[in-house]
């Protein structure tokens, strides 16, 4: 209680009480529930109907939460009622605890708990990949305390979730999956920060992916289908902490339509076919024209750009409207097809 603390170090001397108007009653042992202290949170007040009011409504100070306990001696107490008051000494008699010791109160919050609501949001997040999603705790967090009031556990935003949504729609992902994350959960208490807690998971993502049958040389084209092949078969593999995305199998087809694949480097038999393995021919290329479709929820719109950069499947690419000379973001759907939503 940083105000009345430094009163009291001012060290003034009483002068000569007057008749009291009002009691004050410290107690000793106080948990208040707010930051903000002011008399009534600490002591029992009795006496004139004018003045007990402004008693009860003094301010004292701040308390901090999960902070050391703050000791207020009774004699500084009188003195700073009397100064913040305007009141002679000894208008308010003080009696009581010699000295109180006020605290934050707490709540106590299960680490269990703040660990359920992260991995129920980790896990929810890598749902939309569409793969078979497992998620264990490595370890609880420890039990939290925090305020009392309306609790809120919230949810940093999960770079697993731009993942999830690369792989949703086919298009390589922007980073890998960790086998080991860090989920970090926010507490709220009526809508003010308190602290934040990280959680430490443990992540499984099962799905399809293209195995190499036999040694495969670069160079050779791809084209398996989820039927299977003489190059390439599919199997159930886990995708977490891989160096980049299995070449997702959809509709049959180990490529979008239109778009050829060329490995990079040689593959072992045995061994997943990962993005990182293939070469893509882009869809659109630098300064040649692309059909953009722009949606805006039901309105559909088509116009011709020029492409500012080459892209594959599911890449974002900058072009040009060539009506307005307006440079967009839009992302690759097809060979020379864009797509701008709104």
């Amino acid at each position: 209680m940083p105000a009345l603390l430094a009163f009291a170090l001012a060290g003034m001397a009483p002068a000569h009480a007057d008749v009291a108007r009002a009691r004050v009653t410290l107690l000793g042992q106080v948990a208040v529930r707010h930051g903000s202290v002011v008399l009534a949170d600490v002591a029992d007040i009795e006496g004139d109907e004018a003045l007990v009011p402004r008693l009860r409504t003094l301010a004292l100070g701040r308390v901090t939460p999960g902070g050391e306990p703050v000791t207020m001696d009774r004699d500084a107490l009188a003195r700073w009622i009397s100064a913040c008051l305007g009141l002679r000494p000894g208008t308010v008699a003080i009696d009581g605890a010699r000295r109180a010791q006020i605290h934050m109160a707490t709540a106590n919050v299960a680490g269990t708990r703040i660990a359920r609501v992260a991995e129920d949001a980790l896990r929810e997040a890598l749902a939309a990949s569409g793969l078979r999603v497992q998620v264990a705790l490595l370890q609880a967090p420890a039990d939290l305390d925090v305020p009392p009031g309306r609790l809120e556990l919230r949810v940093r935003p999960l770079p697993a979730a731009q993942w999830a949504d690369d792989v949703r729609n086919g298009r390589p992902a922007r980073g890998v999956l960790p086998r080991h994350q860090s989920v970090w959960v926010d507490a709220w208490v009526d809508d003010a920060f308190v602290r934040t807690v990280p959680v430490a998971l443990y992540v499984e993502a099962w799905g399809p992916a293209l195995v190499s049958v036999r040694a495969l040389p670069a160079g050779r084209p791809v084209d398996a289908s989820a039927a299977g092949g003489d190059s390439f078969r599919v199997e159930t593999i886990d995708w977490a902490d891989r160096r980049s995305l299995p070449v997702p199998v959809r509709n049959g087809a180990s490529a979008p339509e239109g778009q050829v694949l060329q490995l990079r480097r040689p593959l072992a038999a045995g061994q997943p076919l990962q993005d990182a393995d293939v070469a893509r021919e882009p869809l659109v290329v630098r300064g040649q024209p692309a059909t953009l479709r722009a949606v805006a929820g039901a309105i559909e719109l088509e116009s011709e750009v020029e492409v500012l950069e080459d892209g594959v499947n599911g890449q974002r690419v900058r072009v040009r409207r060539a009506d307005t000379n307006t440079v967009l973001v839009a992302q690759v759907t097809g060979r020379r097809q864009v797509e701008l939503r709104q």
